[in-house]
Protein backbone atom coordinates (compact mmCIF):
# COMPACT_ATOMS: atom_id res chain seq x y z
CA UNK A 1 0.00 0.00 0.00
CA UNK A 2 0.80 3.73 -0.61
CA UNK A 3 0.00 7.06 -0.96
CA UNK A 4 1.09 8.80 -4.15
CA UNK A 5 1.21 12.33 -4.77
CA UNK A 6 2.19 14.45 -7.79
CA UNK A 7 1.93 18.08 -9.00
CA UNK A 8 1.70 19.58 -12.39
CA UNK A 9 3.14 22.93 -13.24
CA UNK A 10 1.63 25.75 -15.23
CA UNK A 11 4.93 27.01 -15.86
CA UNK A 12 7.13 24.31 -17.33
CA UNK A 13 6.69 22.95 -20.96
CA UNK A 14 5.55 23.92 -23.99
CA UNK A 15 2.70 27.19 -23.97
CA UNK A 16 0.19 25.06 -25.85
CA UNK A 17 0.18 22.22 -23.57
CA UNK A 18 0.49 24.19 -20.09
CA UNK A 19 -2.95 24.17 -18.15
CA UNK A 20 -4.49 27.44 -16.58
CA UNK A 21 -3.37 26.62 -12.76
CA UNK A 22 -0.89 24.02 -11.32
CA UNK A 23 -2.39 21.24 -9.47
CA UNK A 24 -2.04 18.18 -7.14
CA UNK A 25 -3.15 14.61 -7.75
CA UNK A 26 -3.14 11.99 -4.41
CA UNK A 27 -4.44 8.67 -4.67
CA UNK A 28 -4.42 5.78 -2.38
CA UNK A 29 -2.77 2.94 -4.19
CA UNK A 30 -2.76 -0.97 -2.92
CA UNK A 31 -1.66 -4.60 -4.40
CA UNK A 32 -2.39 -7.93 -3.86
CA UNK A 33 -0.86 -11.57 -5.11
CA UNK A 34 -3.84 -13.53 -5.77
CA UNK A 35 -1.96 -16.54 -6.73
CA UNK A 36 1.01 -17.67 -7.95
CA UNK A 37 0.05 -16.92 -11.58
CA UNK A 38 -2.45 -13.77 -11.00
CA UNK A 39 -2.33 -10.41 -8.73
CA UNK A 40 -4.60 -7.47 -8.44
CA UNK A 41 -4.18 -4.10 -8.10
CA UNK A 42 -5.78 -0.41 -7.61
CA UNK A 43 -5.89 3.09 -6.84
CA UNK A 44 -7.99 5.92 -6.20
CA UNK A 45 -7.68 9.58 -5.09
CA UNK A 46 -8.44 13.15 -6.19
CA UNK A 47 -6.77 15.02 -9.03
CA UNK A 48 -7.80 17.98 -11.00
CA UNK A 49 -7.19 19.11 -14.98
CA UNK A 50 -5.86 22.51 -14.09
CA UNK A 51 -8.76 24.51 -15.89
CA UNK A 52 -10.95 24.11 -12.66
CA UNK A 53 -10.12 24.70 -9.00
CA UNK A 54 -12.69 21.71 -7.93
CA UNK A 55 -11.33 18.31 -8.44
CA UNK A 56 -12.60 14.98 -9.24
CA UNK A 57 -12.34 10.96 -7.92
CA UNK A 58 -9.85 8.98 -10.03
CA UNK A 59 -9.76 5.37 -10.36
CA UNK A 60 -8.36 2.12 -11.59
CA UNK A 61 -8.10 -1.39 -11.19
CA UNK A 62 -5.89 -3.92 -12.71
CA UNK A 63 -5.27 -7.65 -13.05
CA UNK A 64 -1.82 -9.07 -13.79
CA UNK A 65 -1.12 -12.52 -14.97
CA UNK A 66 2.11 -14.55 -15.51
CA UNK A 67 1.84 -16.57 -18.57
CA UNK A 68 4.98 -17.76 -18.64
CA UNK A 69 8.54 -16.89 -16.69
CA UNK A 70 9.28 -13.97 -18.98
CA UNK A 71 5.70 -13.01 -20.43
CA UNK A 72 2.96 -10.95 -18.24
CA UNK A 73 -0.11 -9.77 -19.38
CA UNK A 74 -2.35 -7.31 -17.38
CA UNK A 75 -5.88 -5.90 -18.67
CA UNK A 76 -6.70 -2.51 -16.42
CA UNK A 77 -10.21 -0.08 -15.81
CA UNK A 78 -9.49 3.03 -15.34
CA UNK A 79 -11.29 6.46 -15.07
CA UNK A 80 -12.87 9.84 -13.01
CA UNK A 81 -15.98 10.47 -12.11
CA UNK A 82 -16.56 14.53 -11.92
CA UNK A 83 -20.21 16.82 -12.57
CA UNK A 84 -21.33 15.04 -15.62
CA UNK A 85 -23.80 12.36 -15.24
CA UNK A 86 -21.41 9.43 -16.19
CA UNK A 87 -18.19 8.30 -15.17
CA UNK A 88 -15.42 8.63 -17.90
CA UNK A 89 -13.81 4.81 -18.06
CA UNK A 90 -11.51 3.64 -20.64
CA UNK A 91 -9.99 0.10 -20.73
CA UNK A 92 -6.23 -0.37 -21.63
CA UNK A 93 -4.17 -3.92 -21.56
CA UNK A 94 -0.88 -5.45 -22.43
CA UNK A 95 2.34 -7.05 -22.02
CA UNK A 96 5.87 -7.67 -20.92
CA UNK A 97 8.39 -9.52 -22.18
CA UNK A 98 11.89 -10.12 -19.76
CA UNK A 99 14.88 -9.97 -22.34
CA UNK A 100 17.47 -9.90 -19.72
CA UNK A 101 17.15 -10.33 -16.24
CA UNK A 102 17.60 -6.36 -16.25
CA UNK A 103 15.57 -5.49 -19.63
CA UNK A 104 12.05 -5.74 -20.06
CA UNK A 105 10.09 -5.07 -23.54
CA UNK A 106 6.35 -3.45 -23.15
CA UNK A 107 3.29 -3.45 -25.51
CA UNK A 108 0.36 -1.76 -24.05
CA UNK A 109 -3.20 -0.70 -25.94
CA UNK A 110 -5.85 1.72 -24.54
CA UNK A 111 -9.44 2.41 -25.38
CA UNK A 112 -12.25 5.26 -24.06
CA UNK A 113 -15.24 6.01 -25.69
CA UNK A 114 -15.75 9.89 -25.61
CA UNK A 115 -18.89 11.77 -26.31
CA UNK A 116 -17.13 13.99 -29.09
CA UNK A 117 -14.57 11.51 -30.52
CA UNK A 118 -12.85 7.83 -28.82
CA UNK A 119 -9.81 8.26 -27.06
CA UNK A 120 -6.74 5.51 -27.60
CA UNK A 121 -3.53 4.67 -27.36
CA UNK A 122 -0.85 2.38 -28.34
CA UNK A 123 2.27 2.28 -26.25
CA UNK A 124 5.88 0.52 -26.75
CA UNK A 125 8.58 0.78 -24.05
CA UNK A 126 11.34 -0.14 -22.83
CA UNK A 127 12.46 -0.60 -19.19
CA UNK A 128 16.45 -1.10 -18.00
CA UNK A 129 17.48 -1.45 -14.57
CA UNK A 130 20.71 -0.18 -14.15
CA UNK A 131 22.98 -2.54 -12.24
CA UNK A 132 24.39 -1.34 -9.05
Amino acid sequence: MAFLTDITLNVVGDLDYRPTNSYTTIKFAASHTLSKVFGLGYNFGIASNGEVAKGFFVYSFVVGASVTKKLSAFAEVYGNLDDSQYPRTRLDGGLTFLVRPNLQLDLSASYGPEEVQSMWFISIGLSWRIPQ
